[in-house]
């Protein structure tokens, strides 16, 4: 199997739990707004770091793969049996819990820009959304992704600030190469409505790829 089965058996009851709110979107967005938007960020934060998972396991299983041959090669008949990297469900919860409190500051934020900058050219306002968004929020967003991490996982402060110093540049390098073209992009051609879904389908991507960071550079 290409992963592990309880990451397998997550990621299936997440994606029936995403397609859920997506069907009943308009009807609660109505009513509960930001709740909605905060479920379906959640489910999407969940399965983003089960994809990570499922990315860790696959490699774990073909190490082990490639280890055992070795080790027939050798001529070493006592083969330990491959471990490979099981759910870590609590790992999953951090991540749904921090997109389910991001949620409110998406989209206050959002409606801010929209209120705030304006003009008589919708295209440069957006210019001037992005630019804000992209040298205000996105340096702070990393700030709290990494240390809400940090505190959750019971790092030590001296761990978390020698986290920081790995880290956080090179992964603020690489949200520079998605978000603001993305950001463009929402700004642009998506309704208000619909720019936190937007920016959490692309935050999919991009929450995978600090799953990996994260977990990766695990301080422990």
């Amino acid at each position: 199997m290409l992963m592990e089965k309880s990451i397998f058996y997550g990621l299936a009851a997440c994606t029936c739990l995403l397609l859920f709110f997506v069907y009943h979107f308009n009807a609660k967005y109505v009513l509960h707004p930001v709740l909605t938007l905060g479920l379906l960020n959640a489910t999407l934060g969940s399965i983003s770091d089960l994809v990570a998972q499922a990315v860790d396991s696959y490699k774990s299983i073909e190490f082990q793969k490639k280890r055992d041959i070795t080790l027939e090669k050798y001529g070493n008949s006592i083969l330990l049996p491959a471990k490979t990297a099981k759910l870590d469900a609590y790992r999953t919860v951090r991540y749904a819990f921090y997109g389910l409190c991001l949620t409110p500051v998406q989209y206050y934020w959002f409606a801010s820009l929209k209120n705030v900058v304006r003009g008589e050219n919708e295209f440069f306002c957006n210019l001037f959304r992005v630019a804000i968004d992209q040298l205000v929020f996105a340096p702070i967003g990393l700030g709290s992704f990494f240390l809400f991490m940090g505190i959750t996982e019971c790092k030590s402060t001296e761990k978390i600030k020698t986290f920081f110093k790995r880290n956080y540049y090179p992964t603020l390098k690489a949200n520079y190469i998605l978000w603001p073209a993305a950001q463009f992009i929402n700004f642009n051609f998506i309704p208000f409505v619909f720019q936190v879904i937007f920016v959490n389908a692309m935050a999919m991507v991009w929450m995978t790829y600090l799953s990996l960071k994260n977990s990766s550079s695990s301080l422990s």
